[in-house]
């Protein structure tokens, strides 16, 4: 996985704070863009972020569509489920601990190929949404662990 500089990252780029013209289209395009490049099946729809999924071996995504910095996030999560090597689940592991690391993967791919001027802040809900969201598969192993 690429070492990210995530306080950098955060910090950069107005983001949704009104210094971006027409920043939901550009999030859009920039995913549709991602999708047409290496042929991936995109699929919008309105059933909120937590219900985006991704099929690695048929390269089809299922993601939001895109409005604010959080649908962006998880969409580009969502892509690099079939774009990471890294965050697929292997035939030959699919333990919970395998489970986290590909979540994981699948969020620094987010984090590594978003544009950063489309954005929100450090301090947008956004990003607090990633952390829950990585949490939740956290705590969802570790229960099932213990």
């Amino acid at each position: 996985l690429a070492t990210l500089d995530v306080p950098t990252l955060l910090a950069s780029g107005p983001g949704d704070r009104g210094g971006v013209p027409n920043a939901s289209r550009r999030r859009r395009d920039h995913i549709a863009d991602i999708a047409r490049r290496h042929s991936i099946d995109l699929h919008w729809h309105d059933r909120g972020w937590r219900r985006s999924e991704a099929w690695p071996t048929l390269s089809w995504v299922s993601v939001p569509r895109i409005g604010g910095g959080r649908e962006y996030l998880v969409a580009l999560h969502e892509l690099g489920h079939v774009l990471s090597p890294d965050a697929r689940l292997r035939d030959d592991d699919r333990s919970l601990y395998g489970h986290v690391l590909v979540e994981g993967a699948a969020w620094a791919w987010a984090m590594a190929n978003a544009d950063y001027e489309l954005l929100p802040g450090k301090g947008s809900s956004a990003w607090d949404d990633v952390g829950r969201s990585f949490g939740t598969h956290c705590r969802w192993a570790a229960i099932k662990l213990g």
